[in-house]
């Protein structure tokens, strides 16, 4: 089993400030499923940690969707579905979901 950290990063314009249009990625592969995006970016961006939240053993991709990060991790106690605040990684929610389902 793994341990996963969750982080985030901000793109930090060189010499000004970055404008970019935001877009969900509410499923896996992104809103198209092609794991991509359709927004200009300038280059180079240069990429900064915003935050980083410690979880258990990872259980599932995260989805981003109207300013959340979610996804499913355990503890080996339980299982737990978990809504963070993308921009700060606070939680806005945390469900427990039952002992951790047994992996073949």
């Amino acid at each position: 089993m793994f341990s996963v950290t969750l982080w985030f990063a901000v793109i930090g314009a060189q010499g000004g400030a970055l404008k970019a249009q935001s877009q969900d990625w509410p499923q896996f592969l992104g809103a198209n499923r092609n794991g991509s995006i359709d927004v200009p970016m300038p280059a180079p961006p240069k990429l900064v940690e915003a935050w980083r939240k410690p979880l258990g053993a990872g259980m599932s991709a995260i989805s981003v969707s109207k300013g959340r990060a979610f996804t499913l991790y355990t503890d080996d106690t339980d299982d737990y579905l978990v809504a963070l605040d993308a921009a700060t990684g606070a939680d806005v929610w945390k469900v427990s979901s039952g002992p951790p389902t047994p992996t073949p």
